[in-house]
């Protein structure tokens, strides 16, 4: 693997995930082995068709963000710019935490795909084909929270509410949650 920043070292890559890595600057890794791709393929079967035609690099990302209120962010899903697009052959960067996003339990992971995929949004022909600009790539948009609390209303329906918001919910009156599928 090679470095992204002078001083940066990475060893002992298992499972795609780096035992241990040391200095500054960031870190970006091709998910080599295929684990983000899989649950997100099952998500995308599953809950968003459209993103078939949507072509997305799974990269594993370290050291990683945090939100303003100092809150860790296990992932991150940005849409590549047309120029990028046109250059990388990519639409869209999934971006991952090792640390975080391995240490979720297996349906919190399911449930932060779901959410980053929710964010990304193809614009649909009448036919129900994807809308191409004139170089052929697909239209896409990237889709807001439609909860304060920086969720999707469908997503509360299908996974219950995160447990950093269940004391908002019971003091909005609740929202019942789904049994674990």
């Amino acid at each position: 693997m090679q470095n992204q920043e002078p001083g940066l070292t990475v060893e002992g890559i298992v499972g795609g995930v780096p035992e241990r890595w040391t200095g500054k600057g960031v870190v970006y890794w091709r998910d080599p082995s295929g684990y983000l791709k899989k649950l997100a393929k099952r998500c995308i079967d599953k809950y968003f068709p459209a993103l078939t035609y949507v072509n997305v690099l799974f990269v594993w990302k370290r050291p990683f963000r945090s939100t303003d209120d100092y809150c860790p962010v296990p992932a991150f899903i940005r849409l590549l710019s047309k120029k990028d697009r046109d250059i990388f052959g990519y639409d869209v960067v999934f971006e991952v935490d090792p640390e975080s996003f391995l240490a979720l339990s297996r349906r919190d992971q399911r449930r932060a795909v779901y959410h980053l995929l929710r964010h990304v949004g193809v614009v649909m022909n009448e036919d129900m084909t994807p809308e191409r600009d004139v170089y052929g790539r697909v239209q896409l948009v990237l889709e807001k929270h439609d909860l304060y609390i920086r969720s999707f209303k469908d997503e509360v329906r299908r996974f219950g509410t995160q447990a950093a918001y269940q004391r908002v919910v019971n003091f909005l009156g609740g929202v019942e949650s789904p049994t674990p599928s």
